[in-house]
């Protein structure tokens, strides 16, 4: 599965990472703004394809994670994804 997320780098606030529930990790607290909104955005998009995997796949459904799911982040600044999943987190200018 595949999520695309456009966003506008003007409108970035830290407040957004509470109001979607995205844990604003120690690790990017002095990053620059356009690091703090990829990390966001890649988080909810994540967030996104699991929630639509698990729709299209009934047997998925009770096997990972619910609305709240924050992926981690491991080693090299990688993502941890669920057991089972297998994903990456790219960005481009506005996406």
């Amino acid at each position: 599965a595949i999520t695309e997320l456009m966003f506008d780098l003007t409108a970035y606030n830290d407040h957004h990472y509470q109001n979607l529930g995205i844990i604003f990790p120690d690790s990017i607290s002095n990053a620059v703004i356009k690091r703090k909104a990829e990390f966001l955005v890649g988080r909810y998009a994540a967030r996104q394809c699991i929630e639509n995997l698990q729709i299209a796949h009934e047997k998925l459904a009770s096997l990972y994670v619910d609305s709240d799911f924050n992926l981690q982040v491991g080693m090299h600044r990688s993502p941890l994804w669920p057991q089972g999943i297998v994903g990456s987190i790219s960005h481009t200018n506005s996406r």
